[in-house]
């Protein structure tokens, strides 16, 4: 399902963010055993609790605390994590400590831009207890592959005397080294799991339309691209692409300005309901002038059960069934994979990545799907987006017209006279077109086989030439630069055009053949 032009968004790291080994608040009452003199009050929503990393690129993290100190020991924590995994640790810790609960998706999100994290963390372990000793007993009993390998860890003392400690697993998908803020800047990494091409898209904070820079990653799996001086604000996203979609595994924010303080989210009663995301979906886009999506209920079905297969590491590349009620493949598919625990907020996720800020943006869709997986623990989902175009077929002489004025207005511009239409070239090019798409005429061969039956049948005389393409909307087809077409000495044109699937049940297109002559015998 990689179509052309397709831009895809997935960010299916969340089910392990928000449900993986999360631990249940540890909230005890009675009186504190640790001194309370010059704590900090945890942070009020919106707020952050650390002052974050000046430079990115520093290796130098923030001070650690006694307490972190002690636990790094007692975990015997020997590979040390880029420091902005530990500043994200308490960040996290702060937030949990301060709400009893994990952040959401959004607040993870502004959490590690403040610190500098660009890697979502696979999983996380939280803990609020009245002693060190406490905390200490439950980080014991967590699985052994917790604290084997790269953590992150954060400690938070509260105002109260007790303790919150979080842990953070980073990915296993990619590493990066640190990113400066701003600057010139080289993004430098390995890909850690899998294989498979990766890409890197730039967006300005403007909004501007995303670009799509040239890397990829040697056999080893280690790449490095360059980002030449200070544009300002923007973002970076790195993408996997797996089969049909891409899927973010890093995003990058870069700039001179770090916000002091996030939006906070609003709680949600969500129900298990696709209406609500197709709502906010269209929402968003009605702030860009963009016309709503009409949904395609039936494609709901097919979408949760392949969310669920892949959580399990079960699915497929591509979602199965995603056929249109006539039972054709749609001509254009673009996936957005999101999460949050309302529809707006998993919209705004969205909207932060340069992919999927294109999925919100374009108007090269009609048609919306959805498909949801709720949250094991609290509340929330991951979804699949899914932006689509079905092919909609005109009949051959209202296709030819459409065709022919194209046809004519580039010749206009060059000076050129108009082309005319010829019946019997018209019939020629209309049995080569709707052989290929039945399957009789390779597409390969459609060119040769028409200047032959054009030479048998004495259809043209002078000079005379052909072309032809294959479209998803006949808007698409450009003769500007086609020679058959822009020859001042050609007067007469037959255009044969066909839509529909393509043989062996491709993806539907419309396929155009057409043939330009300088002259049209008299006696045929």
């Amino acid at each position: 399902m990689h179509n052309e032009g397709m831009r895809a968004l997935t960010v299916l790291s969340s089910i392990l963010i928000l449900s993986g080994c999360g631990a249940t608040p540890k909230l005890h009452s009675g009186t504190s055993k640790s001194s309370t003199k010059d704590v900090r009050p945890l942070p009020k929503p919106g707020d952050f609790f650390t002052q974050g990393l000046a430079s990115f690129a520093s290796e130098v993290g923030l001070p650690t605390t006694s307490t972190e100190r002690r636990l790094v020991s007692t975990l015997r924590r020997t590979l040390s994590p880029p420091p902005a995994l530990d500043c994200l640790a308490r960040e996290y810790a702060a937030r949990f400590g301060a709400d009893a609960r994990d952040p959401s998706p959004s607040v993870v999100l502004a959490l590690a831009q403040h610190c500098g994290y660009w890697n979502r963390p696979r999983t996380q372990y939280s803990v609020t207890g009245t002693t060190i000793e406490e905390i200490e007993a439950h980080l014991r009993n967590l699985p052994d592959q917790i604290t084997q390998g790269t953590f992150g860890l954060g400690s938070v003392a509260h105002p109260d005397g007790r303790i919150t400690v979080t842990l953070l697993i980073p990915s296993q998908d990619i590493r990066l080294k640190q990113v400066n803020r701003s600057g010139d800047a080289t993004i430098q990494g390995h890909l850690q799991s899998g294989d498979g091409k990766i890409e890197f898209w730039v967006q300005d904070a403007a909004g501007a339309p995303a670009r799509k820079l040239d890397a990829t990653a040697d056999a080893t799996g280690k790449f490095s691209v360059h980002l030449q001086g200070n544009v300002g604000a923007y973002r970076v996203e790195i993408s996997r692409v797996r089969g049909g979609f891409r899927q973010t595994v890093a995003l990058l924010h870069r700039g001179a300005a770090r916000p002091k303080t996030y939006t906070a989210p609003r709680d949600s009663n969500f129900t298990k309901d696709d209406y609500g995301l197709a709502k906010s979906f269209n929402a968003q886009r009605a702030v860009s002038g963009q016309a709503p999506l009409v949904l395609e209920h039936h494609l709901a079905g097919p979408l949760n059960d392949w969310m669920t297969r892949i959580s399990k590491n079960a699915g497929s590349d591509t979602p199965p069934g995603m056929l249109d009620l006539r039972g054709w493949r749609y001509a254009r598919l673009d996936y957005g994979f999101t999460y949050g625990r309302t529809p707006e907020e998993a919209v705004e996720i969205l909207a932060d990545t340069p992919t999927g800020h294109f999925l919100l943006n374009t108007n090269r869709h009609e048609r919306l799907a959805v498909g949801l997986l709720p949250f094991k623990r609290g509340p929330g989902f991951d979804a699949v987006i899914v932006a689509l175009s079905r092919f909609e077929v005109k009949a051959p002489e209202d296709a030819r017209a459409a065709l022919l004025e194209s046809m004519n207005a580039a010749r206009a511009k060059a000076e050129l006279p108009a082309l005319q239409i010829d019946p019997r070239l018209t019939d020629a090019t209309q049995r080569a077109a709707e052989a290929v798409m039945s399957g009789r005429l390779a597409w390969e061969n459609a060119l040769g086989s028409l200047g032959k039956t054009i030479a048998q049948e004495k259809l043209a005389a002078g000079a005379f030439g052909s072309g032809g393409s294959t479209v998803v909307e006949l808007a698409e087809s450009s003769f500007v630069t086609e020679p058959s077409v822009m020859t001042r000495e050609v007067n007469w044109t037959g255009i044969g055009v066909v839509g529909g699937p393509l043989p062996g049940g491709g993806s539907p297109r419309y396929i155009i053949i057409f043939v330009t002559a300088e002259k049209i015998p008299k006696e045929r």
